[in-house]
């Protein structure tokens, strides 16, 4: 699996997905945290994989999301 850099905007935190279908299991950062919450919610609600298109992505725990690597932004 490759995983790619990803800088995390100062002062948020990433939501990360994980796609439904068991075929793909692609893991990605699906939103940033805070936001607000109607917009939040219209967010995850239209969540699909951009990998495979998959319509249901599940919120990851800490063992998904360390899939990814997450690197802090340069100044």
């Amino acid at each position: 699996m490759k995983t790619i850099p990803i800088p995390v905007p100062e002062g948020r935190t990433p939501m990360v997905a994980l796609c439904g279908a068991s075929d793909c299991e692609h893991v990605w950062v699906a939103l940033w945290l805070p936001m607000e919450m109607l917009l939040a919610a219209a967010v995850m609600k239209s969540l699909r994989c951009p990998l495979c298109g998959n319509p249901h992505p599940k919120l990851c725990d800490s063992g998904h999301a360390a899939q990814l690597k997450v690197t802090e932004a340069d100044g």
